[in-house]
């Protein structure tokens, strides 16, 4: 409680300072946010020719933020918007106040919205929460971008992700009208040598009556430069693109989702790789009880067989409170002989399955809101 009545303090006092030298301020709402997962996690791999890993035990800080958010009432239903988000390691004590989601922006209940910023992009935002365990935000052993929106099983690929926080970007989101809406975003290199455009990315969603579709793209423009990454000639340019259908339905307390995608890797315009995946998830709320379920696989790559992979997730959860939940879960991922995919909770403490290899992982944790 100390803590928070400080933040809110400072930025109290931020205002003041700003109304000083500016003129007069109207009232800005603001509100502190954030969420701390801890969990202590068992892992060992299998099967590779070489490089197992043998039965490890290590505390994770999975994905943990903190954050502001606020607004100003500008009249005629426009409001000036802001956000600060920082990804925090309540474990080591490492982070950054901007990781997150960060931006300035106005939003219209009557035209959208329109940020600054950066953030997280409409191709993940499409199908996160249709991702039982949540991404990595109730333990990341079974996090859905151990595979979905991971270019992991790529020769040298490292793990590429799509599914992170781009930089320099302006976001438009429309209203919602029927249960529909939109989302475009725009990222710039930044860069006098680069395209001028980085990132491309937008979704259409639907909500209404429980049932949840959503189709989103995503497009990188001269990302994969160089070798080693399955690709026969270092490349001069690339263009990387992710198609994502997602679906989800909740009825009563059950929730059934689905995620289809398809990643293609192209570069210098006359070579490219590309591969489907997908993911069937259940979700099952009973009182204080949560029980979760997951299903992901990844077909081999076109032209490099054997470089697929499949994982295998069970989890319960059990809400301490409407903030405070104890959890446990395990997942089984298995690598094709050419694929090496990562558990994320094995990459955040420096482990990395070996190509062909087996991952076998347990975690117990707490995961509180505020």
């Amino acid at each position: 409680m100390g803590s928070r009545r400080k933040v809110r303090g400072g930025a109290g006092w931020v205002v003041a300072a700003t109304c000083m030298v500016a003129g007069p301020c109207a009232h800005a709402e603001v509100t502190l946010y954030g969420n701390l997962d801890v969990s202590v996690d068992n892992f060992r791999t299998s099967g590779a020719p070489s490089g197992n890993i043998k039965s490890t035990t290590a505390m994770t800080s999975n994905i943990s933020d903190i954050g502001m958010r606020g607004s100003e009432d500008l009249g005629d239903g426009v409001k000036a918007i802001f956000q600060i988000n920082g990804i925090v390691d309540v474990n080591s004590g490492s982070g950054s106040l901007v990781d997150g989601d960060s931006y300035v922006g106005l939003s219209s209940a009557s035209y959208g919205q329109l940020t600054l910023g950066r953030g997280h992009t409409p191709l993940m935002r499409s199908t996160v929460l249709l991702d039982p365990f949540g991404d990595g935000w109730y333990g990341a052993v079974a996090a859905y971008d151990n595979i979905i929106g991971s270019s992991q099983g790529l020769t040298g690929g490292g793990g590429y992700p799509w599914d992170v926080v781009q930089s320099n970007a302006i976001q438009y989101q429309t209203p919602t009208v029927y249960g529909a809406a939109g989302w475009l975003y725009v990222g710039f290199s930044n860069s006098t040598t680069a395209k001028t455009v980085s990132v491309v990315s937008a979704a259409v969603n639907y909500l209404s009556n429980g049932l949840y579709l959503s189709y989103a793209f995503e497009q990188h423009n001269g990302w994969l430069l160089g070798e080693g990454v399955g690709f026969t000639t270092p490349a001069t340019s690339s263009t990387d693109t992710d198609h994502r259908i997602g679906m989800g339905y909740r009825f009563g307390s059950n929730q059934l989702s689905a995620i289809v995608e398809r990643m293609s890797y192209e570069q210098n315009h006359n070579e490219s790789l590309n591969h489907w995946s997908m993911l069937l998830g259940y979700l099952r709320f009973v009182g204080p009880h949560v029980f979760r379920a997951s299903y992901i696989k990844a077909w081999s790559e076109s032209g490099r067989p054997d470089s697929g992979a499949q994982q295998f997730a069970l989890g319960y959860g059990y809400n301490l409170s409407k903030r405070t939940q104890v959890y446990t879960a395990i997942s089984y991922l298995d690598n094709q002989k050419q694929a090496n995919y990562n558990p994320l909770s094995m990459i955040l403490n420096g482990a990395y399955t070996p190509a062909g290899g087996r991952a076998v992982l347990y975690s117990v944790g707490i995961h509180h809101d505020f």
